[in-house]
């Protein structure tokens, strides 16, 4: 199974600007990129939208998925900018036949011969997060939060909620790989130190964070991926990652 995670689109309406990039552009540079990987599924860790997050910029954006040429189905969670209502309102709406699947509760997601898929949207509570954690034994999991410091003291207050809970439910799943946003910097880690799970961060698609400054600011921006490849047998370690630019 072939997987494309990304994370941190922070579209805005069409023609506008986040922090004076084109978000729709990086987009449509990924989406471009998607089509000519013919991945089995794709992922999103959150922020679709900047804040505020209002329904005219998710339909532009779902409008746009609508519209892909290629016909994997994407798995979509909340970030910290996104309104989980609205999100959950056009869950509801968007027909299934568009392969566009929105979490706004964590949810176990079945995969065809393959382990279970874990989607954690942001603002979800510890208990319903271990309860979905401990249900199956799923190989991959996504929340929004980063759950591993950066060393920038203004973004690690941004720290997952509920961190310390999370981490301690995938602790012993030594061939697991966790994603996640929010930091808009590339970084894989393992915790405990040198040893697994593995944690993806994803780079921001539409900014990259400067995390060596003191405080909020950009740097380079050079958007991109995460193609994730799982074995055919669910035992067989954590799975590949490669970082592709867009």
């Amino acid at each position: 199974m072939t997987i494309v995670a990304l994370a941190d689109t922070h579209v805005v309406r069409l023609g506008g600007r986040y922090a004076g990039h084109d978000p729709w552009a990086s987009l449509e540079r990924a989406i471009a990129l998607i089509d000519r990987l013919s991945p089995d599924l794709v992922i999103h860790a959150g922020d679709i939208v900047a804040a505020p997050a209002r329904p005219a910029v998710y339909h532009a954006f779902f409008d746009r998925l609508a519209a892909r040429r290629h016909s994997a189905p994407w798995h979509l969670i909340p970030g910290n900018h996104d309104n989980p209502l609205v999100l959950s309102q056009l869950a509801d709406a968007i027909p299934a036949q568009t392969g566009i699947h929105i979490y706004t509760m964590p949810t176990l997601v079945p995969l065809p011969g393959h382990a279970p898929l874990v989607m954690l949207p942001d603002g979800a509570g510890a208990a319903a997060v271990i309860a979905t954690l401990e249900r199956e034994d799923w190989r991959i999991a996504v929340t929004h939060r980063h759950l591993t410091p950066t060393g920038a003291h203004w973004i690690d207050a941004t720290l997952h909620p509920q961190r310390q809970a999370l981490l301690r439910s995938i602790r012993e799943r030594t061939d697991r790989l966790v994603i996640n946003g929010h930091t808009h910097r590339w970084a894989i880690n393992t915790y405990p130190a040198d040893t697994q799970p593995l944690i993806l961060t994803l780079d921001g698609l539409a900014t990259t964070f400067d995390h060596a400054a003191s405080a909020w600011a950009l740097a380079a921006h050079r958007p991109s991926v995460a193609l994730i490849e799982c074995s055919d047998s669910d035992d067989n370690g954590v799975p590949r990652v490669q970082r592709l630019a867009c």
